[in-house]
């Protein structure tokens, strides 16, 4: 039920590795998952923030606030066993305080004080709705659709491959949010996904082809939502792979991983890039990966800008970790907190996002068999943090 509250669940421990303070932000029998890291979950001045929750044997939205630990359940829905990943990604328009969702194949829009509720999009006849996203200046969303091609992904990537085959007739689309007018803005046969719109830019976009990362032709393309004009970013070589994009926090870099084979090594690089394709770095960051258990051992990474990024180590690696940018490069890695995520699926893989406030991180962790959301304070000095090769070495 909308409105529906719950008490505060929170717990505050100290982390077993690293001696930091992690707040337990849920704790309850069923999974709950903080949004998609692209994706913003904030509004109110960040002091509330929006997460996906199972509860009353439904999946459904909810707000929590961050001053006092209350929860509030935003939406009611019926959703099926195929749609529970859609939630993830779903945003939260922190100029207007509304939060954007999909369900049953519409988009719909829920103002996060009066919890007023209206359908803003439906897909068009034949096609399957895939990621969106809204404008900096809050005016449209942006919609990636593929034409329906027999072929649906499943849980654990089942159809990713075939989807990629397919090549599906796929569009990306904009939506006016005044009039709800749909325009078309560019089309072609190939699967698109994660468009991205930029944070500060109301007329500049990202999307990619997706697909296995050594197969699609480049990943990451740029999109002008006035013109329709696309164009690609970081190019990609035959020896290369490239993925996981985000915009910075600024809206005109956008930031990669590009993991390279070189004489039968693979190296996993960082890199950023402007939104018009000028590239600003590239770095390696398997230079400290020697031969020491659970080293580059990074499946996922996120920042707000370049000083600081944060990695999840994967399910072998179990620590989420920090790299500190000096001016010129990345130190070596720090050990920020064990994660003990599964990573079974999309919503127990830690995806660990430092805060819009650039003072903690947010992840997702079922070391208890339920995924909750942590959200653990960064320290002051991230060199007071034990390098990730002295912890994996004593």
């Amino acid at each position: 039920m909308t409105g529906k509250q719950f008490p505060a669940q929170w717990s505050v421990l100290q982390d077993d590795a690293t001696g930091v303070q992690i707040t337990r932000l849920t704790n309850y029998r069923a999974h709950s998952n903080h949004l998609y890291f692209t994706n913003n979950a904030w509004y109110d001045g960040g002091s509330k923030m929006v997460f996906q929750s199972d509860r009353d044997n439904a999946s459904n939205l909810f707000s929590i606030d961050l001053k006092n630990g209350t929860i509030v359940q935003l939406t009611d829905l019926d959703i099926s066993p195929d749609e529970l990943d859609e939630l993830q990604y779903s945003h939260v328009d922190p100029n207007t305080n509304r939060l954007y969702y999909r369900y049953h194949g519409a988009i719909y829009e829920t103002d996060l004080h009066t919890l007023a509720v209206r359908k803003v999009y439906t897909a068009f006849d034949g096609c399957q709705m895939d990621w969106f996203g809204y404008t900096a200046d809050s005016k449209r969303l942006i919609v990636c659709e593929n034409q329906d091609s027999g072929v649906t992904m499943k849980e654990g990537y089942r159809g990713f491959r075939e989807l990629f085959l397919a090549r599906p007739l796929s569009h990306v689309r904009s939506v006016d949010l005044a009039t709800l007018q749909v325009r078309t803005l560019h089309s072609e046969r190939c699967w698109l996904r994660h468009v991205n719109p930029s944070p500060t830019l109301p007329g500049i976009a990202t999307f990619c082809h997706e697909g296995p990362w050594e197969l699609v032709d480049n990943r990451i393309w740029g999109i002008d939502l006035d013109t329709g004009r696309t164009w690609p970013l970081r190019q990609r070589q035959s020896n290369e792979m490239t993925g996981h994009e985000y915009w910075f926090a600024d809206g005109i870099h956008v930031a990669y991983e590009c993991h390279k084979l070189t004489d039968g090594v693979r190296h996993r690089y960082f890199g950023v890039v402007r939104y018009d394709d000028t590239r600003i770095c590239e770095v390696d960051f398997s230079k400290e990966a020697a031969q020491f258990a659970g080293a580059n051992q990074i499946s996922h990474l996120h920042s707000n800008d370049l000083s600081l990024i944060v990695g999840d180590g994967n399910r072998d690696g179990n620590v989420l970790r920090l790299w500190q940018y000096n001016g010129t490069d990345f130190d070596a890695p720090r050990v920020l907190c064990r994660h003990r995520c599964s990573f079974h699926m999309q919503r127990t893989h830690g995806h660990p996002r430092i805060t819009p406030d650039g003072k903690s991180v947010l992840f997702t962790n079922d070391e208890n068999g339920y995924g909750n959301l942590y959200l653990v304070r960064l320290p002051d000095r991230i060199d007071s943090l034990p390098a990730v090769e002295s912890f994996f070495n004593s």
